[in-house]
């Protein structure tokens, strides 16, 4: 009877607290700057290069107070730029632009832990997460990468803040700032580490993210 009674105690306390945090869904869209760096060498003689792209999203939220958990998916709108680096300095490298005609499409979920802070009709929240990234489809004139499918996806570490601006009653408009480091290294960081350390040298490689949004969302 007394477990009966802990149990039903314990139950209701779940309910209480989540009626007692704020409740909103909505939807947002967001650019990103999605690169990735590589540079084999030394401070005064290296090689190296880099690519990026521009991707538009569209995602839907639902947000707990202290968590915020959003789906949806992303899509380049334009091709993949690759830079070619190289030199005797890193503040002073020569370069050498390439545009490929490759067109990406992701799956996104992304999961951010965050602690509101009020200021008049303003929440501002500091965020961290993750955001994982699954490529679904690539155009590729080349077909560069149809054997590098698992190296488009992609798990980055976010940190960031957001700020929900309050328009009325119940409805709410909420921009977002993210940065995010990868933590999946391409399939080749293993052997092209390797292969410099070998021969003397050090090799880096790192893919990184800039997001910016805007979300509205309804606070139940």
């Amino acid at each position: 009877m007394k477990k009966k009674f802990l149990i039903i105690c314990m139950m209701l306390l779940c309910a209480v607290s989540v009626f007692a945090i704020d409740l909103s869904v909505g939807g947002s869209i967001d650019y990103s700057i999605q690169g990735r760096a590589y540079v084999t060498g030394e401070t005064l003689d290296w090689t190296g290069g880099e690519h990026y792209s521009h991707l538009l999203g569209i995602n839907a939220f639902f947000d707990a107070q202290y968590v915020r958990i959003s789906l949806g998916g992303n899509w380049s709108v334009e091709g993949v730029m690759l830079k070619t680096l190289a030199g005797d300095s890193l503040l002073m490298p020569s370069s050498h632009f390439r545009y490929r005609d490759i067109h990406l499409s992701n799956f996104d979920l992304c999961i951010l832990g965050k602690y509101p802070i009020k200021s008049g009709i303003a929440k501002l929240s500091p965020m961290v997460g993750f955001d994982f990234a699954i490529n679904v489809y690539t155009k590729d004139s080349h077909n560069i990468y149809s054997a590098q499918r698992k190296d488009l996806h992609h798990v980055y570490f976010l940190a960031g803040f957001s700020s929900d601006i309050e328009l009325m009653s119940h409805l709410f408009i909420s921009p977002s700032v993210l940065f995010g480091i990868d933590l999946k290294k391409p399939s080749n960081y293993k052997t092209k580490k390797n292969a410099a350390e070998t021969a003397g040298l050090k090799y880096m490689d790192n893919s990184l993210k800039f997001n910016l949004g805007i979300s509205i969302g309804y606070t139940f």
